[in-house]
């Protein structure tokens, strides 16, 4: 059977008549067997979820929507910009620009004022 176009017609043709779930076992470049249509029809979802009818779906679809309602995003606290965060991060991160670099050449001479 090959993969690319022939068991999307066919599959679509039975679908069409209403026909059954396909499972194709000779699939040509391909060690797994492919299944077709397993949810093709309103039927078979109502099934697969549990419903008795399509009606109970709308219901589904609107218990579902409650659980995913956007909220908006919580406000940060606003920080001083001149406070220095603790951590690892800080220390790793922020002590560079904290203290600057000496440099090599300056330790060990004196200064003559």
């Amino acid at each position: 059977m090959s993969p690319d176009l022939e068991m999307a017609e066919i599959a679509d043709r039975l679908l069409r008549a209403g026909g059954p779930a396909l499972l194709f076992e000779n699939v040509q470049g391909h060690d797994m067997p492919v299944a077709i249509n397993l949810l093709g029809t309103v039927d078979r979802v109502c099934w697969a979820l549990g419903r008795d009818n399509p009606a109970q779906l709308e219901t589904l679809g609107e218990e579902l929507a409650l659980l995913y309602q956007l909220r908006p995003p919580k406000p940060k606290p606003r920080r001083s910009p001149l406070a220095r965060p603790s951590g690892m991060c800080s220390k790793r991160f922020l002590a560079p620009l904290c203290f600057p670099p000496v440099k090599k050449w300056c330790i060990g001479v004196k200064r003559s004022i």
